[in-house]
């Protein structure tokens, strides 16, 4: 007769059976931290998978949030898995807004992450390394260039000479003259499509002008608006400009050993002009009157030259940048007189 086993067995084998399993599961679970913001998370798991981790913490991850570790990477033992979240960004161009998620911490890389690229004249506000909070806006200016060249005509210049073979106070036409031409190379800049501001970059004359002379009697004099009478050598109707010691007028900064000195050697300062020697010979003394019923600039010293100044061109110093500016070109008539002019009266626009 067989013997038989006692009922309690089966269970017994099934309890070593489970303690075995659970024993195997603790064994093979291993830690894991998640670090969501500010939020820490402790995980306890048999997975390795980053996905799986995650879905057992029922943490989400939105398609602009940036992960430590890609979803199907396998983690070892106490690894951890960052999260960093993205924020709203605004990008504002022109009258346009473009709503951007990114976890990018400056201006250079929200955007990057919008696949924007900047020109060399493009303008980005704040900078590009200034930090960016959630919900701030990022005020971006496309600046485009376009460049065009004109081709003007130089008008004649009109040249008055003293002859002593002419009778004091007539005129005798010798020349008619002819006109140049010169060639104005401009910039123009759109910002967002719309024009903003235009720039001269290159002015040079193609063929120069030639005089319209005229013979005066000997004893032409010119008299001031004060009243005082000058003996002229000659007359000119030139076009003229106004330059200062900015760098953008004089093409050196002060620290340059020939900053503010003149084609003569002198300093430079009001009542100082820049002729051509060839129509003007430095040294001369000029009075320089308006033809616009502005201020005249009076009596001034033909002490230095410029590039741009060539035949009917004269440049009067002024002694501040935004006064040069805003003086821009305006024609006058320029007297070179036969006699000495005492120097307290040379002072251009300084007086």
């Amino acid at each position: 007769m067989k013997k038989r086993l006692p009922w309690q067995l089966p269970i017994l084998i099934v309890c070593i059976m489970l303690s075995i399993g659970l024993g195997l599961k603790v064994v093979l679970m291993a830690h894991y931290t998640i670090e969501d913001g500010n939020v820490v998370y402790d995980v306890y798991t048999i997975h390795h998978r980053v996905d799986r981790i995650l879905e057992l913490s029922k943490v989400t991850i939105e398609s602009y949030d940036k992960l430590s570790h890609g979803l199907g990477d396998k983690l070892k033992k106490n690894e951890r898995i960052v999260i960093e979240r993205a924020k709203q960004v605004t990008i504002q161009t022109g009258e346009h807004l473009q709503t951007v998620y990114t976890t990018g911490r400056r201006v250079a890389d929200i955007l990057m992450d919008a696949n924007i690229v900047l020109t060399d004249l493009d303008r980005v506000r704040p900078g590009l390394k200034a930090p960016v909070a959630a919900g701030e806006v990022i005020y971006l200016d496309r600046v485009q260039k376009e460049h065009s060249e004109k081709v003007l005509e130089t008008t004649a210049p009109i040249l008055y000479k003293v002859s002593s073979e002419l009778e004091a106070g007539t005129t005798k036409l010798v020349s008619d003259g002819s006109s140049g031409q010169r060639i104005v190379k401009i910039n123009e800049y759109m910002e967002n499509g719309q024009w903003f501001q235009s720039e001269i970059v290159g002015d040079s004359q193609i063929s120069l002008p030639t005089s319209r002379v005229y013979q005066l009697g000997k004893e032409n004099l010119f008299v001031t608006p004060t009243g005082a009478p000058y003996a002229v050598k000659a007359v000119y109707t030139m076009q003229a400009t106004a330059y200062d010691l900015s760098f953008a007028s004089c093409g050196k900064y002060p620290d340059h050993p020939l900053y503010g000195i003149t084609r003569s050697g002198t300093h430079a300062r009001p009542g100082v002009v820049a002729v051509d020697p060839k129509v003007v010979p430095l040294g001369s003394v000029l009075y320089v009157e308006s033809l616009d019923y502005t201020r005249d600039y009076g009596f001034s010293s033909a002490e230095d030259t410029g590039g741009a100044i060539k035949g009917n061109r004269i440049d009067l110093f002024i002694g501040d940048n935004s006064s040069a500016r805003r003086y821009g070109r305006r024609n006058v008539r320029v007297y070179v007189l036969d006699e000495k002019v005492e120097d307290h009266l040379i002072v251009g626009y300084g007086k």
